[in-house]
């Protein structure tokens, strides 16, 4: 290669234009795999590509203030204009596209856009969507034939086929995560040749943008390897450290393995209710909704059985984990044992809420610590650390991105779902009712975020002596509030400080939720860059001075 100073103007000129270009790419506010897409497209890798805009769909409800539906509409308006200016100076015909659902109580607006270096393609790529022909959308997009060919007849590739040996090096060298497309199962070593190209491509032409989707990307393929001798050793436990060998190791494997499928608890066995239907019905969807979670950051499902959720008196819970406050936890998830203690609530939402929040604990990181001379203790659950004196790093960062998790993802998939029991559909609906009949007479934005933050609410009728008839209003909100806030206020401010990165402060978020399922703190390397060394030790420092720790995020 030419030493820039052998380069003539024509070839410096060029070398300029690229770089801009590239550096328009790598700083879009698409999210990093369409970066990916629309890179490729740059570099002739793909003839055409079809993309949500980062806000792909917003939903909001019709009874919401006019001023409310004008702003998102406004900032959907914005993100379309800047994406479709990024589309010219790239030199690239496009078509945006407008989407939108509507049904009694709710709107939902976004956009999508095809783009090309050429109207042929384009055309192409339109006509295979209207006419809604498989083939010809996989082929314009620019994968593999053979890799269409097994998509369209249902014959792809099953992952965990692959060789274990194969598994392993495409996801240490991070081949899988530039994986877009599904495999075949005859032409799969041809098609990963592809994507190994394109992923060397990519690190010598976008630097950042390959960082960005080694760091975050999900692995493809890693993720669906599922071992046989895991499923049959299966227990929380991922992790073993300290003084042991691989013999003791094994033997403690095998024995939480044991609590596991075995549940054999004597102190419970006479305290504990029967489950009801409804009940067993709720502990399905969470086990599906937290699965899906592992699913989303790369990890294999771990299903947790019915059995392993035991059901307890108020007198009975209160004692066994001797709660004297009022407002204490309303479930436990106990590592020793394998299991998840639940105090009986007449709220079947509150049922579970509770044991999302205890499944979440029971699928994160989890290790054990062995010191010599003692017995085995819990070192870490989910980005929650053993530290030597007293207490855990990140205990407080731990259970409120947990309970965040409920509102997230729990209450947000629960609403309006009609495979649930009618007696859960009830109470959320009713919630959800008198919700936004509140927002609708509140302008206070601190007051509607106490409403917004309410999981339960409910109007019970009682006679007055007179006979008249009044109504109770109760209602019950998700758990640690301020410490809630706390994550939040500094999502919201590591998002703002790093705009470039993310498209917007859910995949920030992200971050913190995936760490406490792998235990890796990714983030906390985000935090430093972003507020200086030494931030984030003062994080772990703090949190458990709820509002010391206040203070120092609001003064970031």
């Amino acid at each position: 290669m030419k030493s820039p100073e052998k380069f003539g103007p024509e070839e410096i000129e060029k070398l300029e234009k690229e770089k801009r270009e590239i550096e328009i790419i790598e700083k879009s506010p698409l999210k990093y795999q369409d970066k990916m897409e629309l890179a490729l497209l740059y570099l002739g890798e793909r003839p055409s590509i079809w993309i949500d805009t980062p806000t792909s769909y917003k939903i909001f409800y019709k009874s919401k203030r006019k001023q409310e539906q004008v702003e998102v509409l406004s900032k959907l308006s914005a993100e379309k204009e800047n994406l479709e200016q990024i589309l010219e100076d790239l030199k690239l015909v496009h078509e945006f596209q407008r989407n939108e659902v509507e049904d009694e109580t709710t709107y939902s607006i976004g956009y999508s856009f095809l783009a090309s270096k050429n109207l042929e393609n384009l055309f192409r790529l339109k006509n295979a969507i209207e006419t809604e022909n498989d083939r010809e959308i996989g082929l314009t997009l620019g994968y593999p034939e053979t890799a269409v060919e097994a998509f369209v007849s249902g014959d792809e590739l099953d992952y965990r086929e692959l060789p274990k040996e194969e598994i392993r090096k495409l996801t240490k060298e991070g081949t899988s995560k530039f994986l877009d497309f599904h495999l075949s199962k005859d032409h799969w070593q041809e098609e990963l040749n592809l994507v190994k190209r394109q992923q060397a491509l990519i690190k010598e032409k976008f630097p950042n943008l390959y960082k960005e989707i080694i760091e975050y990307g999900v692995d493809q393929i890693g993720r669906k390897e599922t071992k046989k001798e895991d499923s049959e050793k299966q227990s929380s436990i991922k992790k073993i450290i300290g003084s042991i060998d691989e013999e003791g190791r094994e033997e403690l494997r095998e024995e939480f393995a044991r609590r596991f499928s075995e549940q054999e608890i004597a102190e419970f066995k006479e305290k504990e209710i029967e489950k009801t239907s409804d009940q067993i019905e709720i502990i399905k969807f969470v086990n599906d909704e937290t699965n899906k979670l592992l699913e989303k950051y790369g990890l294999p499902r771990f299903d947790i059985p019915s059995d392993n959720v035991h059901l307890l008196k108020e007198k009975d819970y209160k004692k066994f984990f001797e709660i004297k406050k009022e407002k204490e936890a309303r479930g436990n998830f106990l590592p020793y044992y394998q299991s998840i203690f639940i105090k009986r609530d007449k709220s079947i939402l509150i049922f579970g809420k509770v044991c999302f929040h205890e499944f979440v604990h029971f699928k994160s990181s989890q290790t054990l610590q062995m010191i010599e001379g003692k017995e085995a203790n819990l070192y870490q659950i989910g980005i929650a650390v053993g530290k030597k004196l007293k207490g855990k790093y990140f205990e407080n960062l731990n259970e409120a991105i947990t309970e965040e998790l409920c509102k997230r993802i729990f209450y947000k998939n629960a609403l309006g779902n009609p495979k649930l029991p009618r007696s859960f559909r009830q109470e959320i609906e009713e919630t959800e009712e008198i919700k936004k009949e509140s927002l609708s007479e509140i302008e206070n934005e601190k007051e509607r975020k106490k409403i917004q933050d309410i999981i339960l609410w409910q109007t019970t009728p009682f006679y007055l002596p007179d006979g008249r008839i009044k109504y109770k209003s109760e209602f019950d909100s998700f758990d640690l509030p301020k410490e809630r806030e706390i994550l939040n206020n500094l999502i919201e401010k590591l998002y703002f400080k790093n705009k470039d990165k993310f498209k917007n402060e859910e995949e920030v978020f992200d971050l913190f939720a995936k760490s406490v399922f792998t235990g890796k703190l990714s983030w906390g390397r985000l935090v430093n860059k972003t507020f200086g060394k030494g931030t984030f030790k003062k994080l772990t420092e703090l949190d458990e001075n709820v509002e010391k720790l206040e203070e120092f995020v609001n003064d970031l």
